[in-house]
């Protein structure tokens, strides 16, 4: 064997190939507020200075520290019995998945407030959901495969923020619609966050 096959076959584990899908899980709707929205508000007519200023909503993901302790301390009440992290994991993937559907179904010529509202929204659980699925994909794995699991999860990042989400969000938008491309990749991240739990 060679030392590139020894190499990839470090990352062939069953507890790493469950990081994978995690990547793909927080990548998702962080790419849906990129290219696509970004897209969709340009085609709609939408004001470039309205849409630059809509970028702002990525600060979320630069200050979900500041909540990240209350995600690791409080409990939901309904949700006890999954546990703390796979709660909080539920919780904001319920709402991600909702936010993307409600993206999907607001027109942003008629009400871009709305819209607007919603991608902050998205931005929030999309962000809550990181700190969760870091936190699994830490407890997932030994302290020596913490490399590797890192190096899966950004490839599962990767696949689903590019790929799922811009590509195939910028392809279905462009042939059914912007609200279509929504709905679709909500389906597929309700898909994948089902996955998670079984």
């Amino acid at each position: 064997m060679n030392q590139w096959s020894l190499s990839l076959k470090a990352y062939i584990k069953p507890n790493l190939l469950i990081i994978l899908p995690l990547g793909l899980l927080a990548g998702i709707p962080y790419g849906m507020i990129v290219d696509p929205l970004n897209y969709w508000l340009s085609k709609s007519g939408v004001d470039r200075s309205a849409i630059g200023l809509l970028s702002l909503v990525f600060l979320v993901y630069s200050i979900k520290a500041l909540w990240a302790p209350l995600v690791d301390r409080l409990q939901i009440p309904l949700l006890r019995n999954l546990g703390q992290r796979k709660s909080w994991l539920l919780l904001s993937q319920f709402f991600a998945f909702f936010f993307l559907i409600a993206i999907g179904l607001n027109d942003p010529k008629s009400n871009l407030d709305l819209l607007v509202s919603c991608v902050l929204a998205l931005a929030f659980f999309s962000a809550t959901q990181d700190i969760c699925l870091d936190a699994l994909r830490i407890e997932l794995v030994n302290k020596e495969e913490l490399g590797q699991s890192a190096a899966v999860y950004q490839l599962g990042w990767r696949v689903g923020g590019v790929y799922i989400s811009q590509v195939l969000g910028l392809l279905i938008g462009g042939m059914i619609g912007y609200s279509f491309a929504y709905v679709v990749v909500a389906i597929v991240f309700l898909g994948l966050s089902i996955f998670i739990f079984f």
